[in-house]
């Protein structure tokens, strides 16, 4: 997937949250083993979130989401010791960022992230992450397989059990993933390998072997109607 996020996601995430009575233990001691694992916000938005994970060889792994679509994701290290820790990200430049945090681990299992910065004295800001356990799409299993587009003969709409699928016909190939949410079907475009359009939300119905999807784009009506194959 495209690599959009850069270090100051991590900034960003904690600009956004608010502190309401600290969790942080000024007195925690890193045991060299609890914080490996994918981690998620506690309160979070199926319309964009970012998980965080943090590798026993020390790699670290950013990832957003839209809608359980995966469309961005930054890689680099980490080191922790004491009540620290510090990761480091590559530029597209080859210089390297780091960002160091303050960080306990609760009883409950919760990650307390508290993002040093002495200029902008942002102590005060916690970030509270949880073990990750969102589930990112509902399946169908009568939407896997191959559809044809009833007003274009020869145009074809494929969805795989992994949440990707294709649209081909007339020479041309192109790659998407999807995800569903009750009565809505999210798709977004592969346009370049690696770069996603805009993620569109669509109503879809199944009656027999007929595909409707339906949405509204720059105030228009678009119905696509589609026979499985």
């Amino acid at each position: 997937m495209k690599k959009l996020l850069l270090i100051s996601l991590i900034v960003v995430s904690v600009f956004c949250l608010f502190s309401c009575g600290s969790k942080f233990d000024e007195d925690y001691v890193y045991d060299g083993h609890s914080l490996v694992g994918k981690w998620q916000e506690e309160d979070y938005e199926e319309e964009f979130y970012i998980t965080y994970e943090f590798f026993a060889d020390g790699k670290f792994e950013q990832r957003q989401y839209s809608y359980g679509i995966e469309t961005g994701v930054a890689q680099g290290t980490y080191t922790a010791e004491g009540n620290k820790f510090v990761v480091a990200f590559k530029n597209y430049d080859n210089t390297t960022s780091y960002v160091e945090n303050k960080f306990c681990i609760t009883e409950d299992r919760e990650l307390v992230i508290v993002y040093l910065d002495e200029k902008n004295q942002m102590e005060e800001k916690e970030m509270i992450l949880v073990p990750f356990n969102i589930t990112h799409s509902e399946t169908n299993q009568a939407l896997l397989g191959t559809w044809e587009d009833a007003a274009h003969e020869g145009e074809f709409w494929t969805f795989n059990n992994d949440f990707t699928g294709t649209i081909f016909g007339g020479g041309y190939t192109y790659k998407f993933y999807y995800s569903i949410h009750g009565d809505t079907i999210y798709i977004a475009n592969e346009l370049i390998e690696g770069t996603l359009n805009d993620l569109i939300g669509y109503e879809y119905k199944i009656s027999g072997s007929t595909l409707t999807i339906e949405t509204e784009i720059s105030g228009t009506d678009v119905k696509l109607s589609f026979k499985k194959r």
